[in-house]
C-alpha cells in the first residue's frame, strides 16, 4: 500500500476507449438538477471520464486531472489459493490473480462524485461505459462481454503521474513516473463531515488487471486491454 497527497501526483480518469465522443459526465447547471450523460464532452457540464486519444498520448490530451485531490492511495494485493499436501505443514501456493485498488480523496465542491457512484434514476456509471461504446454498464453481466470490437470498453483507466515538484514537459517530466489502471470499476464512495473545516470525499476504484506503465512520465499508456486477458 502507497499513500501520496494530492499535491505529488496528477489523476486522470478516462473510459477505457480511444473511440471520440465516448466520455461520461453529467448535465445540468444545480446540483439538484444532474442528468447523467454518455458522449461528448461538448453537451457535459462536468466532465468525470474522457475518452483517451486515439493518437497522442499525452496527458493533456486525456483531459483535465482532477481538482482539489489531497491524497491517494494506491493498494496491491495478490489471491492465492492454497495447496496442502499429506504429511507437510506448509502449503504450496498458487497465485490465481492481483487486485489493485485506488482510493481518490478531495475536497467537495459539488456533487459529481455523489452521482456517478450513486446514479440519477436507473442510470449510475460505476462500471463505466456499456456494450458496443453503447450507454452505462450496468454490472449485470460477465465483464468479459463489454466489449469494443475485440477491446475491452469495462470500467475506467485511472492514470496516476507522480510529480517532482517541476512542472512542465519534456525534460522536465523525464524524471517523472506514469502507471495506469485500466479496466477500474467504482466500488465505494464515503462524504467525510467536518463542522470546523473542509468538507471531503473518497471514491474507491478496484480491478484485476494489470498495472500498465508509461514511456515517460508526461504520457499514459492507451494500451487497450484485450478480452482474452478477462
Amino acid at each position: 500500500m502507497a499513500y501520496f497527497l494530492g499535491r505529488d501526483v496528477n489523476v486522470y480518469i478516462n473510459t477505457e476507449t480511444t473511440t471520440v465522443d465516448n466520455s461520461i459526465g453529467v448535465t445540468g447547471a444545480a446540483d439538484t438538477a444532474m442528468t447523467l450523460v454518455e458522449g461528448a464532452t461538448s453537451g457535459m457540464t462536468r466532465v468525470f471520464a474522457q475518452h483517451m486519444h486515439a493518437s497522442n498520448d499525452h496527458l493533456s490530451a486525456a483531459g483535465t486531472a482532477q481538482a482539489d485531490i489531497t491524497g491517494v492511495e494506491i493498494a496491491l494485493a495478490t489471491m492465492d489459493e492454497d495447496t496442502p499436501y499429506i504429511g507437510q505443514i506448509q502449503p504450496g501456493k498458487v497465485e490465481i490473480k492481483k487486485e489493485y485498488t485506488v482510493s481518490l480523496t478531495r475536497k467537495k465542491h459539488n456533487a459529481l462524485w455523489d452521482v456517478i457512484y450513486n446514479g440519477i434514476g436507473t442510470n449510475n456509471a460505476r462500471f463505466g461505459l456499456g456494450n458496443g461504446l453503447s450507454g452505462f454498464g450496468t454490472g449485470l453481466v460477465n465483464p468479459k462481454s463489454i466489449v469494443n470490437s475485440l477491446d475491452s470498453c469495462y470500467g475506467y483507466r485511472v492514470t496516476v503521474q507522480f510529480k517532482t515538484g517541476t512542472a512542465g514537459v519534456g525534460t522536465a517530466a523525464s524524471n517523472e513516473e506514469t502507471i495506469s489502471l485500466t479496466n477500474m470499476c467504482i466500488t465505494s464512495y464515503t462524504t467525510t463531515l467536518n463542522a470546523d473545516g473542509v468538507q471531503e470525499e473518497t471514491i474507491e476504484l478496484s480491478s484485476y488487471q494489470p498495472m500498465l506503465l508509461s514511456k515517460d512520465g508526461d504520457t499514459m499508456n492507451r494500451t487497450l486491454i484485450t478480452t482474452a486477458v478477462f
